[in-house]
């Protein structure tokens, strides 16, 4: 799998106007990028799903999330079928946990590597740390 990470810290996100997010649909090379969306380090909040939706809605993309609490079917195989993966912001202690138990962390860590890597904003700086 080749790709992009676009590390985004900070600032207006899960916004209908925000130019990243429009870069990062640009990123996926296709038409109608599908765009699966991970809430896992807020506890898959309801709120935060519904902001993705609102978001992404009338951007010409195929839109889907994945919740990782409760009894999730095959979470990983979800995942690895979009060409888009926003994860969203939260406690990345327990985004980590969860992602190993159901092998998310097997399906986006394959198209890490340092030339697709792409951090911007403060918080992001950290983004050239491997471990996942």
């Amino acid at each position: 799998m080749s790709g992009h990470i676009l590390a985004i810290g900070g600032g207006a996100i899960l916004d209908p106007s925000c130019p990243l997010e429009r870069y990062l649909l640009e990123l996926a090379g296709v038409a109608r990028p599908r765009v699966c969306f991970l809430a896992t380090a807020v506890g898959d909040q309801s709120e935060r799903l519904l902001g993705f939706y609102q978001a992404f809605a009338g951007r010409g993309c195929k839109l889907a999330h994945v919740e990782l609490f409760g009894r999730p079917e095959a979470p990983a195989e979800r995942v690895a079928e979009h060409d888009v993966i926003y994860v969203s912001g939260g406690n990345t202690a327990n985004l980590l946990a969860l992602w190993r138990l159901h092998a998310v962390d097997g399906a986006v860590v394959p198209s890490w590597s340092a030339e697709a890597c792409s951090p911007v904003g403060a918080p992001a700086r950290t983004a050239g740390s491997r471990t996942l």
